[in-house]
């Protein structure tokens, strides 16, 4: 869930758990790419203090490839700085990174904004920036994934 949530409310659930799920975006909370990945680690590190005796996987981390309501925050350029800087970090720190989402996912915003939901594969199987280093490896098993 929301970081948040983990540190105001989520004692009981997580006296329950293995280990403690947490989501951030954080260009949905306004955050330009220069402030992306030290507001994912500020939120994980909060969790952590509240929560001191569990592990945390970050179950949905993620940053726009187009959508209106973010101007020029969201751009291919700032997803492949933000999917890069986090998987260095993660990698550093041992902690389970799931980056949301494989596909884009158009106008799911319900307002026909044409908004990009953040995939590092494009919905017509044409790899955007981040994913290119992988293109002979992944175009099979990207389009037996959509057939």
């Amino acid at each position: 869930d929301n970081y948040e949530w983990w540190i105001q409310d989520g004692a009981p659930l997580a006296a329950e758990v293995d280990f403690l799920g947490v989501h951030s975006y954080p260009a949905w909370e306004d955050k330009s790419i220069d402030e992306g990945l030290a507001y994912t680690i500020e939120n994980i590190e909060g969790v952590a203090a509240a929560l001191p005796d569990k592990p945390i996987a970050i179950l949905e981390a993620g940053w726009a490839t187009l959508a209106s309501e973010f101007g020029e925050r969201a751009s291919e350029p700032q997803q492949a700085r933000y999917f890069e800087e986090l998987k260095e970090w993660a990698t550093a720190n041992d902690t389970t990174v799931f980056f949301f989402e494989a596909f884009e996912a158009l106008g799911i915003d319900g307002g026909g904004q044409g908004r990009i939901w953040i995939g590092v594969l494009s919905a017509v199987i044409s790899q955007i920036s981040i994913m290119s280093e992988f293109d002979t490896a992944m175009q099979p098993l990207v389009q037996s994934c959509v057939r």
